[in-house]
């Protein structure tokens, strides 16, 4: 090619775009100004479009290209892929639905019946949906529409639901829990969506109040007490419901230094402050009498409680305090017998330890103090059940006694400054204390059959001289029940493979009726039925719970002894084993006194 021929760029001075004719759209001057900055040159000038050189189109180009149809595949994409979850049939979550519904206030220990509702109102099925309950602290389950998959009875596995498909369960309780308190159930539904690989849960939570007026309690009296004096009061009961039947009402009476002297019901043999009261229905008054120690003033607190899911829980129905004013004596006396203070059951040889505390609580001593404790006890030819010849007194008080009537008899214990140098003369605060001990006779000592109660009367006394006049302060009587001198003896006999064993059930104070016996067999053992020999009453074997029981109506203080042999084949050992029986639990009703008798037995063992 020569050199004339070869393409060459000559500048070439063309009219510029800028000077655009007049009558051109506005759009168009738009676009020519725009062009020209692009391809104008230093000067000014433009190119000579003419003489370009065609070269094939670079990497740019493609790539360029490229970029375009990959950003439109994406935004194809993305469109596809919002329009496929939001209008498409594709899973939603708000379209499925759970719900659950009950009672929003109950009583304590009312039926309650929470439902259970669920959904799925979407256009496709999920998969492996379940339930599971949580329930309040305070639920009893009883029964569901649909039997619960496990143990705990909370837990239902619902497999597929299709499009549209619902259901609910009905789950029947009952629900306790203190007055007021809330008790909240929460439902947990989970499941697997079409065309998802996890697993989504929807919650809900429902709230039940137990309702806090079921029984109003109120204490009645005692505005103003004296301090280290009995005080009667009354507490009053009064239900919502005038027709509603309660069981199983606790009191719990406290206070700061403060004793229960005496209350109907009376309170409990190993609980001093708690009363139980019996069946009833409509308003109810308990009347209540308690000593203060304090010295300026006092509160006095009552808890009103039922049983609750078991007879170890309990639940409170209803509170109620009065502050009290307290006014001082000149002498604060405090008693009480094996620590309780009030009305107790005690048995044939049982040993009453008695504690007295005298305090001159005055801002001038006391003089010439002597303090008293009188028995009343039964009596049988002028003797008493208490044992006088066993008595424990350090102090060593003056013992006197005296003939109240046929079948009572009183015994008398004094100390003075005789043998208490110090109750001569008491100083503002000064405290003196008197521990003496007295134990109740056995079958060994007297023929306790012949005794005509079982109640002994403990009282209390302190008399003392303050400016020249003598003055008694006495605490309310305290009742002593003696219960039937039931008691009982266990025997092992071992021959091979068999072990014989005896039940021995003594008693002579009282007569006993309805009285039961059980107890509890452990390892792999056989039941010897030919081998029951029994003195009164029935007795059976539960093998599926293996528990023996032995029923006797009736048991007459004529009648000493009754007994029980039965014969257990251990069929093998277990080396871990060391008991074939658990202790026997013995109830009883005594008729005399009509109480109940609750003993324990000795287990039998293996080693």
């Amino acid at each position: 090619m020569t050199e004339e021929s070869k393409p060459s760029f000559r500048k070439k001075r063309v009219p510029s775009l800028r000077g655009a004719k007049k009558g051109m759209s506005e759009n168009t001057q738009k676009i020519q100004t725009e062009l020209t900055s692009i391809y104008e040159n230093t000067d000014g000038s433009l190119p000579d479009m003419t003489t370009f050189e065609k070269r094939k189109r670079g990497s740019f180009v493609r790539s360029l290209i490229t970029l375009v149809f990959s950003l439109a595949f994406l935004g194809g994409a993305l469109y596809a892929g919002l329009f496929y979850f939001d209008g498409g049939d594709q899973f939603s979550k708000q379209d499925v639905f759970l719900s659950i519904k009950s009672e929003e206030t109950v009583t304590n220990g009312e039926r309650i019946t929470y439902r259970v509702s669920y959904r799925n109102a979407q256009k496709l099925p999920i998969a492996q949906a379940r339930l599971q309950v949580r329930y309040p602290e305070g639920f009893v389950f009883e029964s569901a529409s649909v039997e619960p998959q496990n143990d705990a009875k909370n837990e239902w596995s619902l497999g597929t639901l299709e499009r549209n498909a619902n259901g609910y369960i009905d789950i029947n309780g009952k629900l306790y829990g203190n007055s007021g308190e809330n008790q909240s159930v929460r439902v947990f539904f989970t499941y697997l969506p079409a065309n998802f690989s996890s697993e989504f849960q929807s919650v809900e939570t429902f709230v039940t109040k137990i309702d806090d007026g079921v029984l109003a309690l109120s204490i009645e009296g005692g505005d103003e007490i004296v301090s280290g004096v009995e005080s009667p009061m009354i507490l009053r009961i009064k239900p919502k419901d005038m027709e509603q039947t309660f069981t199983g009402v606790i009191l719990d009476v406290t206070g700061t230094d403060m004793m229960i002297v005496s209350s109907t019901p009376a309170v409990e043999q190993n609980n001093t402050t708690r009363i139980m009261l019996p069946e009833f229905r409509g308003e109810i008054t308990v009347p209540v009498s308690v000593r203060f120690a304090g010295s300026e003033s006092a509160m006095i607190q009552v808890a009103l409680s039922q049983g609750g899911k078991t007879n170890q829980e309990e639940v409170v129905l209803s509170q109620a305090q009065k502050e009290i004013a307290l006014t001082n004596t000149d002498i604060s006396l405090v008693f009480a017998v094996n620590g309780a203070t009030g009305n107790m059951n005690v048995r044939p040889g049982e040993t009453l330890n008695n504690t007295i505390r005298v305090k001159n609580t005055s801002a001038q001593k006391v003089d010439n103090v002597e303090v008293k404790l009188s028995f009343d006890t039964p009596s049988y030819q002028n003797t008493s059940l208490l044992k006088w010849s066993a008595i424990n007194d350090p102090k060593d008080g003056t013992i006197t006694g005296e003939q109240r009537s046929v079948d009572v008899r009183r015994g008398n214990i004094v100390w003075t400054k005789a043998q208490i140098p110090v109750l001569a003369s008491l100083d503002p605060g000064e405290e003196v204390s008197i521990d003496v001990s007295l134990p109740l006779k056995t079958n060994t000592d007297t023929d306790l059959s012949a005794f005509p109660n079982g109640v002994v009367v403990v009282m209390p006394s302190v008399t003392f001289a303050q400016g020249g006049n003598s003055k008694t302060i006495a605490t309310e009587p305290l009742n002593l029940t003696v219960l039937s001198d039931t008691s009982l003896r266990v025997r092992h006999v071992v021959e091979g493979n068999a072990h014989t064993v005896t039940w021995i059930l003594e008693n002579s104070l009282h007569e006993l009726n309805t009285i039961v016996l059980e107890a509890d067999v452990f390892g792999d053992v056989a039941w010897v039925a030919e081998n029951v020999e029994k003195s009164a009453g029935t007795v059976s074997y539960d093998e599926k719970n293996k528990k023996v029981r032995w029923e006797i109506p009736t048991m007459p203080s004529s009648v000493d002894v009754n007994s029980l042999s039965f014969t257990l084949r251990l069929n093998s050992t277990n080396p871990t084993q060391t008991n074939l029986t658990s202790k026997i639990k013995l109830s009883a009703r005594d008729t005399v006194v009509n109480q109940d008798v609750l003993l324990s037995g000795d287990e039998v063992k293996l080693k």
